[in-house]
């Protein structure tokens, strides 16, 4: 018999997710090539705290955005031709109730 009284082993044995306390980019602005793709999340600093897998959403601030990019809900953003020169706003938001966000300004060249 092997008993473990660890806060993982209780998060993870319970079923409890992660709680996000802070959602940051490394960047507020960053220029993409139009044609280009790119993974949101690999900017995105996420602070829980325990451990485990945040659920983290990714939309457009503006519904018009989706003239100049693609984005799926899982941060794969894709800038369009038709998007040259123009300005996109990104936002992420923690799926798990604690209401954090963190936006990102790209433009597109």
């Amino acid at each position: 018999i092997t008993a473990e009284s660890s806060a993982y082993a209780y998060a993870e044995s319970s079923g409890v997710s992660a709680v996000v306390k802070k959602l940051k980019f490394k960047y507020s602005t960053k220029k993409i090539k139009a044609g280009k793709k790119v993974k949101l999340s690999s900017w995105l600093k996420v602070t829980k705290n325990r451990t485990g897998d945040a659920k983290i959403t990714y939309k457009f601030t503006k519904s018009k955005y989706k003239k100049y990019a693609t984005l799926s809900k899982k941060g794969v953003f894709k800038a369009k031709k038709a998007g040259k020169k123009k300005t996109v706003y990104v936002k992420a938001a923690a799926d798990d109730g604690s209401k954090k966000t963190a936006k990102i300004k790209i433009k597109i060249k």
